[in-house]
Order: structure tokens, then C-alpha cells, then sequence
């Protein structure tokens, strides 16, 4: 610890006697409110004067960020759209390549031979594109999709938490959401 925190050492007491608090009765919890209501100042004092040292690195590197952020954008923009267009690509190629597979197998008229014969001949897609400027490799991810909200069990539903609290707050009911109240401290 540096010596420009050494003030805030004499918090440490405060900070023992914080751990050794068992709240009782009244006197005990008047107690653990005056500890709680020091050791919040201590904190405030220690942001003070750690955000004094940080804010003017803080705002330099808002400045930095902001000036390079129109380039990031464009850039970050042009690999999305790519990115899209490379898998949507790889995608379409893997559906196509395991119909064609799927024909053949299913053609009751040729031999096994003749079947692993043109199955030989589909273009499998490539997993990996190498060019001198970098290179990419493919992964087949599995993936889902909601094809019908009424189908799905409950417990794979969530709840819009933001919205239940809007109308928690207008004291608007809904049905199989309950409100209640519980202590806190501010």
C-alpha cells in the first residue's frame, strides 16, 4: 500500500469490528448502523480520491475512443456483412452437398457400388480457405430455432423481467406473477 492511502488505514479497526457484529438487539443494531454509516464514508472517500487520480485518464481515453470509432464501425460493419455472406455461403453448400448424398442413397435402382462411386464424385465443402492475405476455417455449429411458441414446454420459457417491473411499479396485476415486498438496505 502506498503511502498516500496510509489515512485510510485506521478504517481497518473499523473493519474488524464490522466482521465481529452480531445484530441481537437494539443496541447491537445500533451499533452495526453506526459501523455501516463509517465504513460507507470510508468508502466514499476512497472513490473521491481514487477517481481524482482516475477521471483525467478516463476522459483521455473517451477522447482516443471517440476518435477512432467511425473507422471501427466501418470496419467492424465489413466483417459482419462478409462474415454473413462466408457462412451463409459455407451453409448453402453443406445443404446442397448432403442432398445431393441423400439422392443417391435413396435411389433404390443402382448398386452399392455405383452409389459409392457418385458418392464420391460431390464436391464436399471445404473446411478450411487459405489465401496468402489469411485463412478460415469452418466448424459446423448446431443451432436452434423457434418454429412455434405454443409447442414449447414452460420451462423453456423465460420471463420479460423489465416489462413485469413497468407494471409492477404502475400496480398493474398479472396473472401468475405475484408481488411482494422484502427488506433492503440503502
Amino acid at each position: 500500500m502506498t503511502n498516500e492511502l496510509q489515512p485510510y488505514q485506521e478504517e481497518a479497526t473499523t473493519l474488524r469490528q464490522a466482521s465481529k457484529i452480531d445484530i441481537v438487539d437494539v443496541q447491537s443494531l445500533e451499533m452495526a448502523t453506526s459501523t455501516l454509516s463509517q465504513l460507507n464514508k470510508a468508502l466514499d472517500q476512497v472513490t473521491e480520491h481514487k477517481e481524482r487520480k482516475t477521471k483525467p485518464i478516463n476522459e483521455a481515453l473517451k477522447a482516443i475512443r471517440k476518435d477512432y470509432k467511425p473507422i471501427e464501425t466501418l470496419l467492424d460493419d465489413a466483417i459482419q456483412s462478409l462474415r454473413y455472406k462466408i457462412t451463409t455461403y459455407a451453409t448453402q453448400q453443406d445443404i446442397e452437398a448432403k442432398q445431393a448424398e441423400a439422392k443417391i442413397l435413396s435411389d433404390k435402382r443402382t448398386t452399392t457400388d455405383t452409389k459409392i462411386q457418385k458418392l464420391a464424385t460431390i464436391e464436399q465443402p471445404q473446411e478450411k480457405v487459405t489465401t496468402e492475405a489469411g485463412d478460415i476455417t469452418f466448424v459446423t455449429l448446431k443451432r436452434w430455432r423457434v418454429i412455434n411458441l405454443k409447442d414449447i414446454p414452460l420451462e423453456y420459457l423465460t420471463t420479460n423481467d423489465k416489462a413485469i417491473d413497468e407494471q409492477m411499479k404502475q400496480d398493474q396485476p398479472i396473472q401468475g406473477i405475484e408481488y411482494y415486498t422484502e427488506k433492503s438496505l440503502r
